[in-house]
């Protein structure tokens, strides 16, 4: 038996009682299983699409996360290796198989594979390793899961409600963080970008010619900022939560067809779920499989009644069946008037039934219920039997200093001057979602301090074409390649100390381009760090 003492051990009597406040495990589980199955159709896409080749294999050099330069880049056979183990481990955390060293693994694997190149920076890819992180402190194991199955852990009923509580607020985070960065006045008042993208999908049909209209691009822009602000006071007020939830479908299957963000908008319509409690998840759960057990009995009886003309057609004549909860009571407790073959057929659907109702694992959270339904014994532990698993005092400074950073790093962007849409300094992890269309031009040149020998650089020779494009339009990936261009020349040429400098121009949401870097600066001579960076030419509107 898994022993979690270390990490959930049962809170003190004179904690606070808001920990202490329980509800049924459902939206774990269905969070825990749909996470699973997200993530690892994302890994596999990734490697039908021949990502591996494209992003981790062909570049010859990689751009790195300030402090993570050390990072080993891995070969073809490696990178294919990481992407199984990625997918392997999530479908592990969605069977709940070995949850927490599945868990664990899957951190460990899509961390690594996301600090690879920082050209592949997605804020998604970001929400994933956050929630991964939560989940390895959240029991979602503990039903409805093959480490029940098999004995490895105990099954719970009920868990503290501060388990979803964790994850509604990270979701919360996002949200509000996103909405904060659209209050800007090219998104608000210029309706950029959205005014550059909507019209380039004019060719949609029925409503490409919709799309052209400049009005459009506005609704766009302001409907996206106050879904973004409001969506999480929906969710959380009671009345208003399945409409909310009807929204969130709507809003994030419109932004999947229309724009490229990846797995952004399943993510998010899965794990919104997590605001509907568990009763009603719960009451949605059994009357999902009320209707697949009455329509498996209705095609069992259909196919059996098939069987029985075929064998004898004289013996139907009689209306068919309808499996449902009167025909297990009264059937065969009753007297019946059937034919003793219609009778006997009778009895068999009634018994399969039965069965069905007993093998259909969807699982139904409490005793009574069960009874309810199925008129049999439950086999689930009595909620007043388990003692509730809460969070130990190291775990709770961990997850407290956690959310704080989660709430500092999308504030850093105030501490650097200029807009961080120009300067990209502080953009990262700040969830700033679709807002900027930029695209640059960088041309380096090098010289030899000791000579006149210089040199102008085809970007090609070194990149790809994707990070090319990411590169010229932010300036710690210009700062790294222009420093991995000193080395090359120094190496292979024997430049003598080499001065690097570029002639960097980026357009940013529609405006004519202007230059981003100061061209008379030694770019190979500056530090990559966290200060910020004096070379960055400021912003002109």
């Amino acid at each position: 038996m898994e022993n979690h003492q270390d990490i959930l051990p049962s809170t003190r009597n004179g904690r606070n009682g808001f920990w202490r406040k329980s509800e049924g495990i459902t939206p774990l589980v269905v969070f825990r299983i749909l996470f699973g199955l997200v993530v690892a159709f994302g890994a596999l896409r990734f490697m039908v699409e021949g990502w591996i080749e494209t992003l981790l294999v062909e570049p010859k050099f990689f751009f790195s996360f300030w402090g993570f330069e050390w990072i080993p880049r891995p070969d073809r056979v490696s990178a294919s290796a990481l992407y199984g183990v990625i997918t392997a481990s999530a479908v592990s955390v969605s069977l709940g198989y070995r949850y927490r060293w599945s868990v664990a693994i899957l951190f460990l694997s899509f961390t690594y594979a996301e600090l690879l190149d920082a050209t592949n920076y997605l804020n998604h890819y970001y929400l994933v390793i956050l929630l991964t992180v939560l989940l390895f402190f959240i029991p979602a194991h503990r039903a409805f899961s093959l480490d029940v199955l098999v004995g490895r852990v105990s099954e719970l009923v009920k868990v503290p409600k501060l388990y979803r509580y964790l994850l509604m607020f990270q979701l919360a985070i996002v949200y509000t963080f996103a909405g904060l960065a659209k209050v800007n006045a090219d998104w608000l008042l210029e309706a950029m970008p959205m005014a550059i993208w909507l019209p380039e999908r004019a060719h949609y049909p029925l409503v490409g010619e919709l799309l052209r209209q400049p009005w459009v691009a506005y609704a766009f822009s302001w409907t996206g900022c106050l879904y973004d602000l409001t969506i999480i006071g929906w969710l959380l007020w009671r009345p208003s939560r399945k409409w909310a939830y009807v929204a969130v479908i709507v809003f994030h299957l419109m932004t999947w067809a229309m724009f490229n963000i990846g797995l952004f908008p399943l993510i998010m319509m899965t794990s919104t779920l997590l605001f509907f409690d568990a009763e009603a998840q719960d009451t949605f759960l059994r009357k999902a499989k009320a209707l697949v057990i009455e329509l498996r009995g209705k095609l069992n009886s259909s196919i059996d009644e098939l069987v029985l003309w075929n064998s004898n057609p004289r013996l139907v004549g009689y209306s068919k069946p309808v499996p449902n909860k009167r025909h297990i009571k009264s059937f065969p407790n009753t007297n019946s008037t059937l034919p003793p073959r219609q009778e006997a057929l009778q009895q068999t659907q009634t018994l399969k039934l039965e069965q069905d109702a007993k093998s259909f694992l969807i699982p139904v959270p409490n005793r009574r219920h069960i009874k309810d339904f199925l008129n049999t014994n439950s086999t689930f532990p009595s909620p007043k039997s388990q003692p509730l698993l809460q969070l130990n005092t190291y775990t709770t400074v961990f997850l407290t200093l956690f959310f704080i950073c989660q709430l500092i790093l999308p504030l850093r962007a105030l501490a650097y001057p200029g807009p961080t849409t120009w300067s990209e300094e502080g953009y990262r992890f700040g969830w700033r979602v679709m807002l900027v269309e930029k695209v640059g031009v960088a041309t380096f040149t090098i010289k030899d301090s000791a000579s006149e020998r210089r040199a102008e650089v085809n970007n090609l020779d070194f990149l790809t074409p994707y990070q090319e494009k990411q590169m010229a339009i932010q300036p710690d990936f210009i700062l790294q390649f222009s420093q991995h261009l000193a080395k090359e020349f120094a190496q292979r040429h024997n430049f003598k100390k080499p001065i690097v400098n570029v002639e960097s121009f980026v357009a940013l949401n529609g405006r004519r381009s202007r230059r981003l870097i100061d061209p008379s600066t030694n770019l190979a001579a500056e530090e990559n760090g966290l200060s910020p960076k004096p070379w960055i030419l400021p912003f002109e509107r």
